[in-house]
């Protein structure tokens, strides 16, 4: 851990990442143990691929990856328009997985653990990444809260420009009611 931690708050190590990739690139980080990972290296990871550029960053935790616990990962974006891609309908990503994935010579599926209702899973971040966020942003939790009640999202008062912001993933993309937003709004009456 220490030295996954050392490699990623070295600016120079990832600008030279994000520079390697193509315009539309993504680069996924294991950040450590899902119960772990939720604030220290989050914010760490977050802070750093932000200021190299990346767009958009998701969190996704996974516990099929044979280790004895959930591990999170950080998705990071260079543009929107992978966002974009990343929120994908069910339907879609069978589409694309079915053209994009290569037949075995077996005839085993190629994917063990990965279908479309994985990757839906990993489009909204675990409720502890959104109830660290908005006990870091209070006044937009509240204009959240404001505009589901009264079901007229603002995309600006949503959309901050922060590339990771669960208020934005789960209320715009899925257009619900944030239970998270609500509960911390409340303990903050």
């Amino acid at each position: 851990n220490d030295f996954v931690t050392k490699l990623y708050v070295d600016s120079t190590f990832v600008k030279s990442l994000y520079n390697g990739l193509s315009k539309s690139g993504v680069f996924i980080a294991q950040i450590g143990r899902a119960a772990a990972a939720v604030v220290d290296e989050t914010a760490m990871f977050k802070r750093m691929f932000s200021d190299v550029g990346f767009r958009s960053m998701h969190i996704y935790d996974e516990g099929r990856s044979g280790f004895y616990e959930p591990w999170s990962h950080l998705v990071a974006l260079k543009n929107t328009v992978s966002r974009k891609l990343w929120y994908q309908n069910a339907a879609n990503i069978d589409i694309e997985l079915h053209k994009r994935i290569v037949s075995t010579h077996s005839g085993e599926p190629a994917l063990l653990y990965f279908d479309a209702s994985v990757m839906l899973s990993y489009q909204l971040p675990h409720m502890v990444h959104e109830d660290v966020y908005c006990r870091l942003h209070l006044q937009q939790c509240y204009a959240v809260e404001d505009m589901v009640k009264n079901r007229d999202l603002d995309l600006t008062v949503i959309d901050d420009g922060d590339p990771f912001n669960p208020l934005y993933e789960r209320n715009v993309f899925y257009n619900k009611p944030n239970a998270t937003v609500f509960s911390i709004l409340a303990e903050n009456s």
